[in-house]
């Protein structure tokens, strides 16, 4: 499993995308989440397929999702 699908898989078992838009995780792809019904697991599947991680340590990418999510949302 890529590093990007790591990160995806981390961000889908929230528990605030269960309460809000009824997603029962299963653990995926970001190349299938980007086909995905569910818009917010598409959403957050665009985001880290657009970001540069080799750059980044896992914690400050986390920090840009979280950051960017919290502005768009």
């Amino acid at each position: 499993m890529r590093q990007k699908d790591k990160i995806l898989n981390s961000f889908l078992t929230h528990e605030l995308l269960k309460e809000n838009y009824g997603y029962e995780y299963k653990e995926t792809t970001v190349s299938s989440s980007l086909k995905s019904n569910h818009k917010i697991v598409k959403a957050i599947a665009l985001i880290v397929e657009k970001i540069e991680v080799d750059d980044l340590s896992e914690n400050e990418l986390r920090k840009q999702i979280l950051r960017f999510l919290n502005e768009t949302i």
